[in-house]
């Protein structure tokens, strides 16, 4: 099932005009690409963070949470909250 086919089912359920499918596959696509980039960021970091850890001998990067997953969850919290929106 292609993203248009997923696009027609969702704009026949709402009861949308048919030219509401192509923004609709525009947004599903510019969502999947967002979570891409999002997931493929924290994964960077967290890789980088790790080998940083090792090198250094600290142990947040390397011990906290599982397998240092919590620290740059942290990090990323306490990021969002001390920016102004």
């Amino acid at each position: 099932m292609t993203l248009t086919r997923i696009a027609q089912f969702i704009v026949g359920l709402l009861h949308l005009p048919q030219s509401a499918v192509n923004w609709l596959v525009a947004i599903f696509v510019a969502v999947i690409l967002l979570v891409f980039v999002l997931l493929s960021v924290l994964a960077i970091v967290y890789f980088l963070r790790k080998l940083l850890g090792k090198i250094q001998a600290r142990l947040g990067p390397t011990r906290t949470g599982w397998k240092g997953w919590a620290q740059t969850a942290a990090d990323a919290l306490k990021l969002c909250i001390k920016e102004d929106i």
